[in-house]
């Protein structure tokens, strides 16, 4: 057993090497922000709507990466976005509350599955086309 876990272990530090040499320049990012940005208006890509959660967490972080506190291209729409799709998925990392979502007993486990069933696609699909519409790279 010791030598499987020491070769796990040995594997994992290899591949988070590899990892951290991973860096997207901005350019890059806006970019990629781009491509997810575009596939939140392909209905195939975001039918599903745990896909779009994710389509939307992504969308949310690296518009928040990109711009560091200025010029914010999602700030329009992040509240609208906020109304379609939990943005956050698990307890802020200083909350009281270290449980991951829906392993309480205080509902988030049904609020979450009617969040599932009540996805607004339409309003989602929307809600991206406009976005893809008004991305920087759009109006060069």
């Amino acid at each position: 057993m010791s030598k499987a876990a020491t070769s796990l272990v040995e594997w994992s530090q290899s591949y988070l090497s590899e990892l951290e040499q991973v860096r997207y320049s901005r350019e890059q990012s806006k970019k990629l922000l781009e491509v997810i940005i575009n596939k939140g208006t392909m209905p195939e890509q975001v039918a599903d709507p745990e896909a779009a959660w994710q389509i939307a967490w992504a969308t949310n972080v690296l518009s928040k990466e990109i711009s560091r506190g200025s010029n914010d291209f999602l700030a329009p729409y992040r509240p609208e976005l906020a109304k379609l799709v939990p943005l956050k998925i698990r307890p802020e990392p200083d909350s009281a509350d270290k449980r991951p979502l829906g392993i309480t007993e205080d509902g988030r486990l049904a609020r979450r599955q009617k969040q599932l069933s009540d996805f607004p696609l339409d309003s989602f699909l929307k809600l991206f086309g406009e976005m893809r519409n008004s991305t920087p790279h759009q109006n060069k």
